[in-house]
């Protein structure tokens, strides 16, 4: 019976050890303002656009490209290599988010989100 029960007290840690595992902290990226958007183009980041081709045609941050966050993450990998800093944004920040998530997942180490071009509004064309 006591090796049954400590079978069983085993296995019930070893489950609880499943339940605290933590994500690992190299898969993330980081969230930025403005001015670190200026740091990072100055060392040669790509700045991501990834609204739509109309929004991006209405106004958006100098020397920023459209990736529309529809289109994206199916062409990426061919064209920016995993470990160039990429910053992302948008209209509100949501879509930035969501696809900075998806760059880590894929495998980019270095991708930071802007979130709202509203961030860098002064920075308009």
């Amino acid at each position: 019976m006591k090796k049954v029960l400590y079978a069983l007290m085993f296995c019930g840690l070893i489950a609880m050890g499943g339940c605290n595992k933590k994500e690992d902290p190299t898969l993330s990226y980081t969230s930025i303002d403005c001015e670190k958007k200026e740091e990072l183009m100055n060392s040669g980041a790509l700045l991501i656009d990834v609204r739509e081709p109309n929004e991006y045609a209405d106004f958006h941050l100098e020397n920023a490209v459209n990736r529309p966050s529809t289109k994206i993450l199916s062409t990426i990998e061919n064209e920016i290599i995993k470990e160039a800093p990429i910053v992302l944004y948008c209209a509100s920040g949501n879509r930035s988010k969501n696809i900075a998530e998806e760059l880590v997942k894929l495998g980019y180490s270095n991708v930071y989100d802007m979130g709202s071009i509203n961030a860098c509004i002064k920075e308009v064309k």
